[in-house]
């Protein structure tokens, strides 16, 4: 079960035969298929969980930014303007 990505090499990917493998589909038995079959398990977020996501996302188009340097003007004025606007709401909430 393995493709190839032109972008990045050599990948393991999950096929729907590992999915239906993993979730103990037997043979003769349907897999789960449908609206929110593929959806990770919920988990309950707090307040302060929800700033930390959103301060960790802030870190990374930072970072993005950063790494793009001089090379990419428009894409780095894009991931500032991002990480600006995302910085609003934090203090907002008062982070």
């Amino acid at each position: 079960h393995r493709l190839n990505n032109p972008n990045e090499g050599t990948q393991r990917y999950t096929t729907t035969r590992d999915l239906t493998t993993k979730r103990g589909v037997r043979s003769g038995e349907l897999p789960n298929i449908g609206v929110g079959s593929t959806e990770a398990e919920r988990c309950d977020l707090t307040s302060r969980d929800v700033l930390d996501i959103v301060q960790h996302e802030i870190d990374e188009l930072s970072r993005a930014a950063s790494l793009l340097g001089d090379g990419q003007p428009e894409s780095v004025a894009r991931l500032r303007h991002q990480a600006a606007i995302l910085t609003v709401v934090l203090e907002k909430a008062g982070h």
